[in-house]
């Protein structure tokens, strides 16, 4: 006989074995069989999320016949690298000729399929997260075009009130060199400093989302510090301080180094320089508005979410895989009867109010099943597919699903494997629309992987419908077109174990699995390479929710500081201006002007700025949004509800921050004023 052999996965062998060197040439148990380890994958080699171990088909094909059949589920997965030159699209069109000619070879078989999946290890490694990483990065770079703009301002700002310092140390044998290297030593000061800052941070917020986005972001928990990524940061950071360290000598040496010792001690603050740092405010308010924007209609978005009745309830429910050690369970009968006995053992824990089986629990992946109605085209009914989902009694009660018509299975259904199924509304809508479906005839196939009865038919008839269960998918809400079978008709080699409890369901842990291993204590519970632990039933409802939150978060962060930043530079620029009016203000008021026009003027240099800032971030916002059309639900890329409040909140904080500025303006005594030139 062939030698049963395996390749642990890097984090099996870490949590399982303790990262023992030794593992290699050891056998274990497994599945009821003895396996030797043979390898072990380096870390972060999945090829998908959910394999733990590698072993090879030419041995399972001689110890479970059921593979040979040719009616083996397509849930095997082919592997192959494209040759250099071929794309993808190509590579498509050649297996739908391949997959035709086999369907024309084996019709009985191929049931007329004659397309089927074909997806790029980029796709199965990282998911649909590309649209979500591109708007994170561009969040980082807006964080950072404002940062700069904030710095740039601000050293446009002392750069001018340096210049007649500057000037009197020129004229007192300083050449441009050494005051440009005098500037550059501080800023290199300030870079240092907000490297070290940078790189703390950095290290917390990867700990962060690693602890945080393992079941949102793909592969985070191999999310590192990566050094090349902090160099070019820090490059960024340098040119940033040379450029704005420069800027004084660099406007001197343009002007002339005796111009501000002959304009005396006082600058208006107008002209170019007045310019720029309105320039520069501006920039920073119409980035912030766009982020805000952005994070408003993601929101939107999960409040929308959360509200939505998926068709079931998933408070209180906790679930876990049960998977049967084979061979002792291999047959169905035997399969059954256990799947019974852990139901009986489970059903009596105290605290439990019902226990059901389920093949494939919402809002988990389906198997889909072909569905052949009397009457209906053969060619349409080659694409007419359902959720294939088998059930106990008790599955109606434990996720609360509403019965529209007809009736749900009972205890007796299950000990006769009745030839009764439920169907889902949609499919009752899709196969019968204009009449009640209940004892109306249908025929669906067995999809029991791993069983020599897979994808035979089942004659069948309808007993009942249910509400229509929906997941969240690529476009949004989507209803399942789901047909429910009892569990004992066809027992599946692994079942979902569904819990309801009054209170607390994970407090029930311990006590549910002592219960299960009362019943056979080789069913493997957490901790094993076989099985899992329970889980709330909510959890996967997260996942509709989890790249979107995780989304929001990061950009209500990134768009809160920016928000802070522009409101420093909309500070700092519009302070200095009215200190360096302070002379203006004076005579103004000398001359008879009231503390409120004065205060009113400088308002409304911050409502302009405001106003320009939030209308030319509205206009960036129309377009950014729509890089998130795919993550949105319910709420339009434009929408007008979160375009306004985010132009209110963001002109309101604009024109606080200039508040301050006009109050002291208003305040500017005349004679101290007049008295300081």
């Amino acid at each position: 006989a062939t030698e049963d052999v395996a390749v642990l996965s890097w984090e099996v062998w870490q949590s399982q074995f303790g990262g023992d060197r030794a593992i290699v040439g050891r056998t274990i148990d497994y599945d009821s069989s003895i396996v030797r380890i043979i390898g072990v994958m380096p870390p972060g080699m999945a090829f998908f999320p959910q394999v733990q171990m590698w072993r090879p088909l030419v041995g399972q094909l001689a110890r479970d016949p059921a593979i040979a059949n040719r009616n083996f589920p397509v849930d095997s997965r082919t592997m192959g690298r494209l040759k250099k030159g071929v794309s993808l699209e190509t590579a498509k069109a050649e297996f739908r000729v391949i997959q035709e000619r086999l369907a024309k070879a084996y019709p009985a078989e191929s049931g007329g399929w004659t397309e089927g999946g074909f997806l790029s290890m980029q796709t199965i490694t990282i998911g649909n997260v590309t649209g979500m990483l591109v708007l994170i990065g561009a969040g980082v770079l807006v964080v950072l075009i404002v940062a700069c703009a904030n710095v740039s301002n601000l050293a446009l700002v002392r750069a001018i009130a340096r210049e007649r310092e500057l000037a009197v140390r020129r004229a007192l044998g300083a050449t441009t060199a050494r005051l440009a290297r005098q500037l550059l030593a501080e800023g290199a000061v300030l870079v240092l400093l907000a490297s070290a800052a940078g790189l703390l941070l950095s290290a917390w917020a990867i700990r962060l989302i690693r602890a945080n986005a393992a079941q949102t972001l793909p592969r985070a928990a191999e999310l590192r510090l990566d050094w090349r990524v902090f160099g070019v940061a820090m490059l960024i950071s340098i040119f940033t301080a040379l450029l704005v360290c420069a800027a004084p000598v660099l406007r001197l040496r343009a002007q002339g180094f005796a111009d501000p010792l002959r304009q005396g001690r006082h600058d208006t603050g107008g002209g170019r320089s007045l310019r720029t740092r309105s320039v520069l405010s501006v920039v920073q308010v119409a980035l912030a508005v766009t982020l805000l924007v952005c994070g408003g209609l993601l929101l939107q978005t999960v409040r929308r979410i959360q509200r939505v009745d998926v068709g079931f309830d998933p408070d209180h429910v906790i679930g876990m895989l049960l998977r049967p050690p084979s061979p002792a369970y291999a047959e169905p009968a035997k399969a059954a009867a256990l799947y019974q006995r852990v139901l009986d053992a489970v059903g009596a824990v105290p605290g439990v109010t019902v226990a059901a089986l389920i093949n494939r629990g919402p809002p988990a992946p389906f198997v889909t099943t072909r569905i052949v109605v009397p009457g209906r085209n053969a060619d349409t009914q080659s694409k007419d597919v359902a959720s294939y989902r088998t059930v106990s009694a008790g599955y109606l009660r434990a996720v609360k699903l509403t019965l529209l018509r007809g009736r749900w299975f009972t205890d007796d259904d299950m000990r006769m494997g009745s030839d009764g199924i439920v169907v889902s509304e949609s499919v009752a809508k899709r196969y019968w629309p204009d009449r009640d479906p209940t004892g109306e005839a249908v025929t669906v196939f067995a999809m029991a992987s791993y069983r020599a009865d897979f994808g035979q038919a089942q004659p069948s008839h309808v007993i009942g419908v249910l509400a229509d269960v929906s997941n969240f998918g690529q476009t949004g809400l989507e209803p399942t077109a789901d047909v429910y079978l009892p569990f004992t008709r066809e027992p599946w080699g692994a079942m979902n174990v569904l819990v309801r409890s009054a209170g607390e369901s994970m407090a029930l842990v311990p006590l549910l699995k002592r219960a299960i291993l009362s019943v056979d204590p080789a069913i493997p519970i957490s901790g094993s390479l076989a099985g899992g632990g329970f889980d709330p039933l909510d959890r996967g409802l997260s996942g509709a929710l989890g790249t979107r939150l995780y989304a929001m978060w990061l950009l209500g962060a990134f768009a809160i500081s920016a928000l802070l930043l522009s409101l420093v530079g909309v500070y700092g620029s519009i302070a200095y201006g009215v200190s360096q009016r302070s002379r203006e203000f004076g005579v103004r008021m000398a001359l008879g002007a009231a503390p409120v026009n004065i205060a009113s003027t400088v308002l409304r240099q911050g409502a302009w700025l405001a106003l320009i800032g939030v209308g030319v971030g509205t206009v960036v916002g129309l377009g950014a949004t729509r890089l998130l059309t795919g993550m949105l639900y319910a709420t339009s890329p434009v929408e007008p509800q979160t375009f306004a409040a985010v132009a209110v909140l963001v002109g309101a904080t604009v024109i606080v921050a200039s508040a301050i500025p006009a109050w002291r303006a208003a305040g500017v005594d005349p004679a101290e004023s007049l008295r300081s030139d």
